[in-house]
């Protein structure tokens, strides 16, 4: 079984660390990280779809068709997008030093 691209715990206990979530309440926590973690996932598929171009955006369709698992989904976007592991950790990254500002 492939290593998740995005490891969603290890996030979100990022996320209430580094933007000083612990103050507040265990379900306001959640609500903020909820929210915090859709954005970035949106943003996640996004730069991935614009990395891959139309074709790839076709084939990922056509994968999508067939019900694929998570790691079917996670060996797509490997096989397609060089680094795909780092890549993401970047977009990681970059949201959460623009969410601190």
């Amino acid at each position: 079984m492939a290593d998740p691209i995005i490891d969603a715990e290890e996030i979100r206990q990022q996320l209430v660390q580094e933007f000083g979530l612990g103050a507040l309440s265990e379900e306001k926590q959640q609500e903020a990280i909820e929210m915090a973690f859709a954005s970035l996932i949106k943003v996640i598929y996004a730069e991935s779809m614009a990395k891959i171009g139309e074709v790839g955006i076709q084939e990922y369709e056509t994968l999508l068709a067939k019900s694929p698992s998570d790691d079917d989904i996670a060996q797509f976007f490997r096989s397609r997008i060089p680094d795909y592991d780092v890549f993401v950790a970047g977009i990681v990254r970059e949201f959460k030093e623009t969410v601190k500002l």
